[in-house]
């Protein structure tokens, strides 16, 4: 007699419907934002209210790789956008927008994803495109280039750089407040012809404070803003450390946001789409951030990162779906967000330096990405010798 009863669900997975692609793509994103939780909890945090099972982690790996690259590197180009208006503290300077990232937010708004064997030189050509007017580059000296000046000039921008200790400028002009103006040329060729130098201005500088990194050694700036009476100098010594805005968006993504030492990805495809979605993470975080700091009156920088976060993280679940009731939702969350306020950095200094552990164990390699597997169980395998 054929039984009537239901039959039992297989182990890890459970019955559900098709999942549309939109809600995919919510998924994936929401990975970036709960990157420590397996495949199946993340599900759980998106549908708290969903009847029915939830979907086996092989199911929504082939949800996610059925989506593919493109949709979501699209939707990274189209959604994250420069956040900062003209009255967001820190952000500007003489009316020129800071850019690293954007750095009085700071979001990481345009992005570029190459293999480990391409390096940043050449990727930098493809995010200097994105230059215009009224924004002021702030740049690191191993970026320093004729090119890369001659392009901001180009595009009516301006640069604010540091400079290598191995290049010549000579002095054309001396300035008030101790810069000068010079000729960057694209090479010594040029130099010693004179042809094609492009005017910058150099400032040279050093400490007097011995507990400071550098102290007694020569530093130089490089920038574009010829005109010492509008930027003196020490202005635009103190903001160019505003540069390391980028550096700590860069650690907020890879240290508090993501948490895993490795990426959740095992084949290209997925890892540029895991990127793509860490970084729409870290700017739904950013903009909330940037509402929050407008409601509090502050800067975004004067927020805290990792409490926005966790914040989040235990909001999203609650998030209603009509639209009256998230618009009242969202509201809460800023004031919950607003209310994080940093305490005022202090000034202090650490050594760069890093703790490398040691281990025995081979680095892992492509060969050990489909390493052979048992074909039978552990007792069957054993082979008693005599």
């Amino acid at each position: 007699m054929k039984s009537t009863a239901p039959q039992k669900a297989s182990r890890g997975t459970a019955s559900c419907s098709r999942l549309p692609r939109w809600f995919v793509v919510w998924f994936v994103i929401a990975m970036s934002l709960f990157c420590r939780d397996s495949y199946r909890q993340v599900f759980r945090w998106l549908q708290r209210y969903r009847k029915g099972g939830t979907p086996g982690r092989s199911t929504l790996c082939e949800a996610r790789r059925s989506v593919g690259v493109a949709p979501l590197r699209y939707l990274a180009e189209q959604v994250i956008q420069l956040s900062a208006r003209p009255n967001t503290p820190q952000a500007f300077y003489s009316g020129m927008r800071l850019m690293g990232c954007e750095l009085g937010t700071p979001v990481l708004w345009k992005s570029l994803i190459k293999p480990h064997r391409r390096g940043e030189h050449p990727m930098a050509r493809h995010i200097r495109r994105f230059l215009a007017e009224n924004r002021l580059l702030l740049w690191d000296r191993n970026f320093l280039s004729y090119d890369l000046v001659q392009q901001v000039v180009t595009r009516r921008a301006h640069l604010l750089a540091r400079v290598k200790s191995n290049l010549i400028f000579t002095p054309i002009r001396r300035l008030r407040d101790g810069s000068f103006l010079a000729k960057l040329y694209p090479s010594p060729r040029h130099r010693a012809r004179d042809e094609g130098g492009l005017v910058v201005r150099i400032i040279e500088y050093t400490f007097d404070d011995a507990g400071r990194p550098g102290s007694a050694e020569t530093h130089r700036l490089l920038t574009t803003l010829l005109d010492e009476r509008h930027h003196p100098a020490q202005d635009l010594i103190v903001l160019y450390h505003e540069r390391w805005e980028q550096e700590l968006a860069y650690d907020e993504l890879q240290t508090h946001q993501r948490e895993r030492p490795v990426l959740h990805s095992q084949t290209p495809g997925g890892v540029v789409q895991e990127l793509s979605d860490l970084l729409l993470g870290h700017f739904v975080i950013r903009k909330l951030m940037c509402d929050a700091a407008e409601l509090a009156e502050v800067a975004p920088r004067e927020l805290s990162f990792v409490n926005t976060l966790k914040i989040l993280r235990c909001r999203l679940p609650e998030a209603p779906r009509s639209a009256k009731g998230l618009q009242r939702w969202y509201n809460d969350l800023l004031s919950e967000v607003a209310a994080e306020v940093l305490e005022p950095r202090r000034d202090r200094v650490n050594p760069r330096v890093i703790k490398r552990k040691m281990s025995n164990w081979l680095k892992k390699r492509d060969k050990h990405r489909h390493f052979p597997q048992p074909t039978t169980t552990f007792r069957k395998s054993i082979v008693m010798l005599d």
